[in-house]
This record gives C-alpha cells, sequence and structure tokens, in this order.
C-alpha cells in the first residue's frame, strides 16, 4: 500500500521518502507489539544518524565549520511531521509514540544551545537604514512586475511575509485596504485549520495581489503547484535563496551568525519594515510578528526577532509611522466593490467585440457605443423599430421589425454566428457548432458568480465536465473538446497528462488557483440554482 497521500504535508523529500517507508515496514508486523517497539527504536536511530550526515553535507557545501550538534534543530522539526502522518494513517500507536520520539535531555540541550543563539540575534539586530528601506521597496515593486516566478516570489515574501510554499502553492489574497490584504492558505497551523486573516503589505496591496495573479498564471508556477509541498520545496528552494541573496545583497545584510540570505532573512525584514511602518504603540515587535506572520506560540515569532529599522546613524527608529496616512487612505470595500465591478464591465465589453464585424478593436468599440446609443433611444421611447437580421434557409433578408418581436432561433440555420445569439436563442439551439459558444459562456458565468462570492469559497462552483454539462445540457464530448480547443487551455489554464493507465487527464488551473480540491462540487444543490443562463 501506498502512503503518500499521508505523507505529502512533509515539505523536505527524503523526510517524506523515510516516513513512507517507515510505514510500509509498519504495515507488516504491526500485530506484533515487540517487533513494532523495536522497528520505532532502530528507526530512530536511523534518522538521526540520516540528519547528522545531512547537517554536514550542508556545511560542507557552504564552506562552513561542522557544528556537531547543528542536526539536533533539524531533526526536532523533521520528526514531528513523522509521527504526524503516523498517526493520520493508523491512530495513536503506543509503540510508535514512545519509542520514535528524542529523549527529555536531548530537547534541553537543542534548547539551551538555541536560546544562546537566538538571545544573542536578538540583542544584536541587524540593522535597515530608512536608505536600504527605499531600496528594498523599490526592488519589491520592481520585482512584482517580472516574467521570473523568483522575482515575484521573493518579492511576496519580502512584501507580505508568506512563506516560500505557501507563494508558490497554497496561497490567496485579496486586498482589504491600501496597504492590507485578506490572506489564507497558511500551510503551518499546528494541526489546526487556519482561517483568512488580515496582514499587512510594505507596499501598495494592489501590487502584491496582482503579483501573485501573475505568478499563478506564469506556465512554471503552474507545474509548480502540481507537486506535494515536499517536492516543491527541493524543487524551488536553492533557485529561489541563491535569487534572494544576489538580488538584495546590496540592500540587506544577513542576520547575525547568518552568512547568505534566504527566504526567511526575507520575513524577518518584512517584520522590522512592517513594525516600523504599521506597529501599534500598544504592542511588542513579537506580538506583532504573531499577528503577521501566523504564529501560534511566542518561541516561533522569535525566530524572526533579527532586524530593526534605524536612521543613517543606527538609531532605532520609532514604530507606526504609517498607521496615520494609512487611516486616512484606506480602500474601503464599497470602493474596491466598484473597482471590481468596473473591471468586470470592461471585460464584458470585450466579449461582445467578438461578434462585431469590424476590422480593429477600435471600430468594433465605435459600434458598441453606437449600438448602446440605440438602445437608449428605445429606452426612452425614441425608437420604435430595429434592424433584424433574419436567416432563412442560408439567405440573408433585412427587414424592419417591432423591437418586441424575436428571432424564431429554431429557424436560424448553422451559418448564423453563435456569438451574436442571446442566451436563450443560443440554448434553445441544437444545430452543430454551439458547443464552443456555450462553453464559453457557461465558463465565465461560473467565474463571475464565484467572484460575487465575497471569498466564501464554500459557496463557489469548481469548473469541470460535470458543471459544465449540468449548466448547458451539452454531451461530454462537447466538454471534453471545450477543455482541449486552445481557447480552454488558455482560459482555464489546462495542462494535460497522463494517468497511470495512460488515460489523458485534464488539471484545470482555475481550480488549483482557487483553491478548490476535486471533490470541491459533491454534496451541492443543483448549479442552475445559483448560476442561470437563460
Amino acid at each position: 500500500m501506498a502512503y503518500k497521500k499521508y505523507t505529502n504535508k512533509i515539505r523536505t523529500k527524503w523526510v517524506a521518502a523515510f516516513a513512507e517507508e517507515f510505514m510500509i515496514a509498519y504495515s507488516q508486523i504491526s500485530d506484533d507489539s515487540e517487533k513494532v517497539a523495536e522497528l520505532a527504536k532502530n528507526k530512530l536511530e536511523e534518522f538521526s544518524t540520516m540528519c547528522q550526515e545531512k547537517s554536514e553535507e550542508r556545511a560542507k557545501d557552504r564552506g562552513k565549520t561542522i557544528d556537531s550538534d547543528a542536526w539536533k534543530s533539524s531533526a526536532a522539526s523533521y520528526l514531528s511531521p513523522i509521527r504526524n502522518a503516523f498517526k493520520l494513517a493508523f491512530g495513536d500507536i503506543p509503540e510508535i509514540k514512545n519509542n520514535f520520539v528524542f529523549t527529555k535531555e536531548f530537547y534541553e540541550e537543542k534548547r539551551q544551545k538555541y536560546e544562546g543563539k537566538k538571545q544573542a540575534q536578538r540583542r544584536n539586530l541587524t540593522p535597515i537604514t530608512t536608505e536600504q528601506g527605499k531600496a528594498i521597496t523599490e526592488i519589491i515593486k520592481e520585482d512584482l512586475q517580472s516574467n521570473d516566478w523568483r522575482a515575484i516570489t521573493a518579492a511576496i515574501i519580502l512584501s507580505t511575509s508568506p512563506r516560500q510554499g505557501e507563494v508558490l502553492k497554497t496561497a490567496d489574497m485579496k486586498q482589504v485596504g491600501q496597504f492590507q490584504v485578506r490572506f489564507s492558505g497558511q500551510i503551518k497551523t499546528k494541526g489546526n485549520d487556519r482561517d483568512a486573516y488580515t496582514k499587512y503589505t510594505i507596499v501598495e496591496s494592489a501590487l502584491v495581489v496582482d503579483g501573485l495573479l501573475k505568478l499563478r498564471r506564469m506556465a512554471d508556477n503552474r507545474e509548480m503547484r502540481r507537486d506535494s509541498l515536499a517536492d516543491l520545496d527541493s524543487r524551488a528552494n536553492t533557485a529561489l535563496n541563491t535569487y534572494i541573496h544576489k538580488r538584495y545583497s546590496e540592500v540587506l545584510s544577513p542576520a547575525l551568525g547568518k552568512d547568505k540570505l534566504s527566504s526567511h532573512s526575507l520575513r524577518s525584514a518584512y517584520c522590522a519594515i512592517a513594525f516600523h511602518f504599521f506597529g501599534d504603540w500598544s504592542q511588542t515587535l513579537g506580538s506583532f510578528i504573531k499577528d503577521n506572520l501566523g504564529h501560534v506560540g511566542d518561541a516561533e515569532a522569535a525566530n524572526y526577532e533579527d532586524y530593526q529599522v534605524t536612521d543613517i546613524n543606527g538609531k532605532p527608529l520609532t514604530q507606526g509611522v504609517m498607521r496615520e496616512i494609512m487611516n486616512q487612505q484606506t480602500v474601503t470595500e464599497s470602493e474596491m466593490s466598484v473597482t471590481r465591478r468596473s473591471v468586470r464591465m470592461t471585460k464584458g465589453a470585450f466579449n461582445y467585440l467578438e461578434g462585431i464585424d469590424k476590422p480593429d478593436q477600435v471600430t468594433k468599440m465605435d459600434e458598441l457605443v453606437r449600438l448602446a446609443e440605440l438602445g437608449k433611444q428605445y429606452e426612452a421611447g425614441e425608437l420604435n423599430t430595429v434592424k433584424e437580421v433574419e436567416v432563412i434557409k442560408e439567405v440573408e433578408v433585412i427587414k424592419e421589425v417591432p423591437v418586441t418581436e424575436t428571432i424564431k432561433t429554431k429557424e436560424v440555420k448553422e451559418n448564423v454566428n453563435p456569438s451574436q445569439l442571446t442566451n436563450e436563442e443560443l440554448f434553445s439551439y441544437k444545430a452543430p457548432g454551439t458547443g464552443q459558444e456555450k462553453m464559453r459562456r457557461a465558463v465565465k458565468a461560473i467565474k463571475d458568480f464565484n467572484q460575487s462570492c465575497g471569498g466564501d469559497k464554500a459557496a463557489m462552483w469548481a469548473i469541470n465536465t460535470s458543471s459544465l454539462k449540468e449548466l448547458t445540457n451539452c454531451r461530454t464530448q462537447v466538454v471534453k473538446d471545450y477543455f482541449e480547443s486552445e481557447e480552454g487551455i488558455e482560459d482555464l489554464n489546462i495542462r494535460w497528462w497522463n494517468d497511470k493507465n495512460d488515460k489523458p487527464k485534464a488539471d484545470i488551473g482555475y481550480n488549483n488557483m482557487m483553491g478548490f480540491t476535486f471533490h470541491h462540487n459533491r454534496g451541492k444543490k443543483d448549479i442552475k440554482n445559483d448560476i442561470k443562463l437563460v
């Protein structure tokens, strides 16, 4: 039996592989408690040896002196997810729980050594001058516009403080203020689901949200999101940290005891800069870090107390300098709602342009404005007839008809452009050639509905074969043809792959971006109750 579904949350690849092998070995002797206890002890010894070897390899690769106790910190952090995976797969196993665990002395020695190092860092904070801060924010703004996934990822980490895996795979952000976003998709939650929460951004939040959306559209990120967190970290960590050190080393120094910048450095720098901008007089830096990084305990927050914002002479500057400006310039929910509606209306207008027979976008828009003026005249009672094209037996006849008369859609023949039909006409029209247009409108309707849900993911609908069939009454093949079309692949970020039986499967990037699981629509009511096409 494969146990990857229980180890896929273990972020380090070799640790996930070790846990899976451990589970397989346990499953073969699970009815013999003595053998299970012996297995757990042997695996703990094997695991400790592997952690020491990995620690020595890292030190050699970085040209650093080997610390005989350095492995203990990573070993302690790796052990917990392995135990959690066992519990998830098999429940509480006393022989594993009592034997695959380090001693109290181990943790005390680790704590004392770590505490000394951390206190040294906290007592020798690395300065970030105001000039460096300005340079940092300029780099962030520039990199959020980049076409390099590493640049955008690093900029989002430094501007908002999510983890690498969150930016590349799980994070979702919605603008709620000029310098605030509503963040969801936290990875480390101490075993509990973490609701969305508000955090500050050290550049305008709209830039960060747009940067994340751009990243999600990039082919590199769409491919990465298919990986487990363990594979993703293994794949992206070195490349990202190499970019971070090269890009930011001129404006940001590593914290005490560090020789290179990393994603952790950027999160620590965020804490200092954001506290300087937005920290309240009533709170400490540690409290601010807990609120904005989503940590549960004080110890975790202390890991990020590495920097402080200073003047050119190294004198620490006060916190909260942007709070008054932020309160004056905060973008309200209603203002953002108007902006979102305007964007949707603009996109809708361009969708109508496809059906207008003009040579370029400008003249198409002029024609759309002219048609709008005709509609306005009709509503004012200034127009009693409209020109209507009626196609009978493939012959076009232009005639004057009362505006209350509608096209008899069953008489419309195949040379009618489906994009020019109303929804009522289109979805009562059964002739070939209309499937693509029906799919296009159904996909747009689902996206628009999801956008109107105000972030309530449970109310939203995933886009898949079933939802499109139910909404349009089209055959499965029509949906499949749309998924395989260039438009469908582009609109839904579809990536095709073959499963173990060599059957083609469609990975719909839109669903991944929205955080929908494979069974997201299961148990939901009829989609037509929420979304109306006719």
